[in-house]
């Protein structure tokens, strides 16, 4: 893992969670990079519909600070996996950097 992407600080999910939830969907902003790690076809049903869902609906079991000043946030997923979604705050905006599957023994411990 490189390191910018390595979580230095554990932040507390709950207030995580709700300051996810001051923003409305059109506020939350995805860019062809966001996707990089997914083929055509899983595109279809991972895309920013997909991840507003989730920032807006879901606490993250894990949310941390990365060294490289991105927001990391680790939700429960389907099949013994886990959705890591990194964000940054800017401009009054959510923009997802990127977001992809991970094996539930693959979360930091922090």
């Amino acid at each position: 893992m490189i390191i910018g992407t390595m979580i230095k600080k554990k932040l507390d999910e709950e207030s995580f969670y709700q300051k996810l939830r001051n923003y409305t969907r059109d506020k939350i902003e995805c860019t062809h990079h966001s996707f990089f790690r997914f083929s055509e076809e899983q595109r279809k049903r991972f895309n920013c519909d997909f991840a507003r869902d989730i920032l807006l609906n879901q606490k993250p079991i894990l949310a941390g600070l990365q060294y490289n000043g991105t927001s990391s946030l680790f939700y429960d997923f389907e099949d013994n996996k886990l959705l890591r979604i990194m964000i940054i705050f800017i401009s009054g905006r959510i923009r997802v950097i990127t977001f992809y599957t991970i094996e539930k023994h693959q979360l930091p411990k922090l």
